[in-house]
């Protein structure tokens, strides 16, 4: 039981967030390898996986793959090549010289025989979830649900599959686990590195310059697998004046907004935005004025290891199209910089922002929601 928790808590804190399409959750191609010991994650490496093509083995279509181990990206440690083939309720997985590594038959549900890190032996399987079922019906959707399988005589081998997907989103060979990263985050930063994208933090706008940001619930109907939104708030923020603040340049942006769950108008305030050669701060932090890539890497804090991720994503929200620059660690918060204007923005777990509508330089897009009238 006690694995159990462990693994439920380390998949499930990067399944927080929906997609489109259930299918886009296995997009993320980043992974974290890390051991378990005293109670403690020991985070101690990532990993890239890269599809380079479809390949018939024995009559049947495998992807194959390859996977690169490193501290600090692009400086690969390690690189190695595997195949892997979700057929007919199958998983199986080859390694570069075609060796059997994984052999399982998704359809059962009790214990069996199959090839567990190329040994043949007996599995057991347990659902993978913090909850006994679905709220309504308190069934659960073995499709949906991460599912582990591993070695009946020691639980710390083992594989955690999500059907439904085609993914193995974590396995352990005992020594050290390896899980895939999975969110809107971790996606925006895989296609980011795909497209060698980039921004400049280096803004230019005008008084009487605004975007609305907009706070919403993203999640999945379990039934029809169909992403489903509802609106928490938005914020208007313009930039209105200029000031000095500490014998330096400010920027007086004036928020003003709506909390629809309470359908309230939020209380106004402002915010000032310190400009100076190397960048802008908002309340003492430091935004410098530079050009964001991806940054993927192995980084100390307080004497822990964490990960760093940083990417470029194009988000496009009701035909408006826009950069940001993505931010995400290990923490349940997930950190945004916009290169056109200067508000960053933060996330938590499935509450997205996104931008609705900007007028930079006098030029608008999008649209505005509005205030109800009272």
């Amino acid at each position: 039981m006690k694995t159990l928790l462990i693994i439920s808590t380390l998949l499930l804190s990067y399944i927080c967030l929906g997609q489109e399409n259930r299918k886009e959750l296995a997009n993320s191609n980043i992974y974290v390898k890390a051991t378990y010991i005293n109670h403690e994650n020991e985070i101690f490496g990532l990993q890239l996986r890269t599809k380079l093509k479809d390949t018939v083995i024995e009559g049947r279509v495998f992807h194959k793959f390859k996977a690169e181990d490193f501290v600090e990206y692009p400086e690969i440690i390690e690189s190695d090549i595997y195949y892997e083939s979700f057929f007919e309720q199958n998983y199986k997985r080859l390694d570069k010289n075609l060796n059997t590594l994984h052999d399982l038959d998704l359809s059962k549900t009790s214990k069996q025989s199959a090839i567990l890190f190329g040994e043949k032996i007996k599995v057991s399987q347990e659902f993978v979830t913090q909850r006994n079922g679905d709220k309504k019906n308190n069934v659960l959707f073995p499709d949906k649900t991460p599912r582990k399988y591993f070695k009946s005589s020691n639980p710390n081998v083992y594989i955690v599959i999500i059907s439904d997907i085609e993914t193995v989103a974590v396995s352990s060979n005992g020594g050290f686990y390896i899980k895939q990263l999975i969110g809107d985050d971790f996606n925006g930063i895989s296609e980011g590195l795909k497209k060698k994208s980039e921004a400049s933090s280096q803004f230019d706008i005008q008084k009487g310059d605004e975007i609305q940001l907009v706070y919403r619930r993203k999640w999945f109907d379990e039934t029809t697998g169909l992403v489903q939104y509802e609106d928490k708030e938005f914020k208007n923020i313009k930039y209105v004046s200029d000031t000095i603040i500490s014998g330096e340049k400010s920027l007086k942006l004036q928020v003003e907004g709506y909390k629809y769950l309470r359908a309230t108008d939020a209380k106004r305030e402002e915010i000032f935005v310190q400009v100076s050669d190397i960048g802008y701060s908002i309340d003492k932090q430091l935004i410098p004025f530079k050009n964001f890539t991806t940054e993927l890497k192995i980084i100390e804090r307080n004497g822990k290891k964490g990960i760093f991720l940083q990417g470029v994503k194009t988000e496009n929200i009701d035909g408006v199209t826009y950069q940001k620059i993505i931010h995400s660690t290990e923490s349940p918060y997930r950190y945004y910089i916009l290169p056109f204007f200067p508000v960053p923005f933060v996330e938590f777990g499935n509450i997205q922002g996104i931008i609705t509508y900007s007028k930079i330089r006098g030029i608008e897009k999008g649209k505005k929601r509005m205030f109800p009238e009272k």
